[in-house]
């Protein structure tokens, strides 16, 4: 909880009020990260990789960057063991045509299984620490959009 002016308690999630008075919860507050200047709410590239098809479970973190300050990572758990044909492709599709340049995930990471909390949500922390370790440098000069690497738990 966080503690608002006037006495109000609030869990920094994100939301809507339409005219009618409903409201609709978008997601965890603490899921935006700024990739070069710009707010990202990595929540929305979730829900936009989570309607891939072979898509079972998607995490999209935000991955340190020297130049942009972050950048988007997403780490998905696919329906089979390595997705679909050309599952990264087809994700990497899906961004592009429904999110913004910044929001785009930058790399995919494909895993058999995600780490978890005691309660069951996905350990993000764990998961960036892990995938980071897992990282192989990079040549120096080439600039890699994305790529696929299936990691096990």
């Amino acid at each position: 909880l966080v503690a608002e002016p006037g006495g109000w308690s609030g869990v920094g999630d994100r939301g809507t009020l339409d005219a009618g008075g409903r409201l609709t919860v978008l997601g965890r507050g603490d899921a935006v990260t700024s990739v070069g200047g710009h707010v990202v709410a990595l929540d929305d590239a979730e829900r936009v990789l989570a309607d891939v098809p072979g898509v079972a479970e998607v995490v999209c973190l935000a991955e340190p960057d020297d130049r942009l300050g972050a950048r988007v990572l997403a780490v998905v758990r696919p329906t089979s063991p390595t997705g679909p044909p050309r599952f990264v492709a087809t994700l990497r599709a899906a961004a592009r045509a429904n999110l913004p340049g910044p929001a785009r995930p930058v790399r995919y990471v494909v895993r058999a299984e995600l780490p978890r909390t005691p309660g069951g949500k996905v350990a993000r922390a764990r998961l960036l620490a892990e995938v980071a370790q897992a990282r192989q440098p990079e040549e120096p000069g080439r600039d890699r959009p994305a790529e696929r690497r299936t990691l096990t738990p």
